[in-house]
Order: C-alpha cells, then structure tokens, then sequence
C-alpha cells in the first residue's frame, strides 16, 4: 500500500513518470504507466488543459490568417 501511495503521490507532484519507474525498480515504464497513470487525476487535467491551449492557439492562428489573407485581398483590389 506505502508503494502506491508513494507512485501517486510522486506523480501528482508532478516527478516524471520515467523517474517515478526508475525508484519502483520496474525494468518496463508500460508497467508503471498501467499501474499507476489511471490513478493519477491531475496529469489529466494538465493534458487536458494542454489540448485545450494547443486548439486555441491554432485557432487564433487560423483567424489571424484569414485577416491578413481579407486585407491582401482588399489591397490587391
């Protein structure tokens, strides 16, 4: 049980799940990944939060292509 809290709570503080493996001794991170990623909410949430950044940033981009492509156009006109 101390393991798994130990996993967990490592995770959570946000140490590398690479690293998290190395101390549990595991010769395979799949193993840790398995173990212990389905327990670990807030990496979640930062993926989650992270795809959100990355479409709204692509977003943002699109809309500032589009006013400059509008602009040339009205340029050209």
């Amino acid at each position: 049980m101390f393991r798994d809290t130990f996993a967990i709570e490592t995770l959570n503080s946000g140490a590398p799940i690479e690293q998290v493996s190395m101390l549990l001794g595991h010769k395979n991170i799949k193993t840790t990944q398995d173990s212990y990623l389905p327990w670990v909410k807030s990496r979640q949430v930062l993926l989650d939060a992270t795809m959100r950044n990355s479409w709204s940033g692509l977003q943002k981009s699109i809309e500032d292509t589009r006013s400059n492509v509008d602009r040339e156009i009205r340029i050209v006109k």
